[in-house]
């Protein structure tokens, strides 16, 4: 073996002497605040890089509902059927033409009635020199083709009782004047007032249907159409 042979490693060997110092040497130290900073980067999580959401994955039938809004991330669950249909806003219902025609005619009742108010009190008169109760009733629906008794109990059997609170004009109201059966009837104007012949009055006069004496007496009401 040659001695160029032997020099060679030597000289690498050399070499290595002295780079191997420079590459285990120990960096400058970062400034004590640097170094603090990149620790608590480090250890706090919300300082992390943040990463995309993912993008929710369809369902099998390809039909994505609302997430609920309850501030969580909780499993995409629909609404019962029942309480979607609540939510959802219905379109009013078409008044029937029947009911519109029932309002005209009570409305009709009640002008008619009108007509009359002033009419002095007869007691089984039935005209405009003089009238009783059932007689203004009746006479009102004579003229609309309504075929009426002459006596307010036997007007109260007629049409379909009605409340207190779904009152329309041209409803019949029903007082109990006597021990029994049925005494007084007047027609009601709407407005919370009604139209009747009264003797204590002794003409056809319009009464608030609040009034103390008729509220103390009152049956019901009837609807004729």
């Amino acid at each position: 073996m040659s001695s160029r042979a032997i020099a060679l490693p030597a000289a690498f060997l050399a070499l290595l002497s002295v780079a191997a110092p420079l590459s285990l040497a120990t960096p400058n130290p970062a400034p004590k605040g640097v170094t603090q900073a990149a620790t608590a980067a480090r250890d706090n999580p919300e300082w992390r890089t943040p990463t995309a959401p993912r993008a929710p994955s369809l369902p099998p039938d390809g039909v994505v509902t609302p997430l609920k809004h309850e501030g969580t991330l909780s499993p995409n669950v629909p609404e019962p059927p029942e309480k979607i249909a609540s939510l959802v806003k219905r379109p009013a219902e078409k008044p029937r033409i029947e009911d519109i025609w029932a309002d005209w005619q009570g409305l009709d009742f009640a002008s008619t009635a009108l007509m009359y108010r002033g009419v002095p009190y007869r007691w089984a008169g039935m005209s405009s020199r003089g009238m009783d109760c059932s007689g203004l009733v009746s006479r009102v629906l004579q003229a609309h083709g309504i075929r009426a008794p002459h006596q307010s109990g036997l007007l109260f059997r007629m049409g379909t009782p009605v409340g207190l609170n779904e009152l329309q004009a041209g409803d019949l109201l029903f007082f109990r004047t006597r021990r029994r059966g049925i005494g007084h009837v007047g027609m009601y104007l709407g407005n919370g007032k009604f139209i009747h012949a009264s003797s204590g009055a002794g003409r056809v006069v319009i009464t608030p249907i609040s009034d103390a004496h008729f509220m103390s007496i009152y049956v019901g009401a009837r609807r004729i159409r």
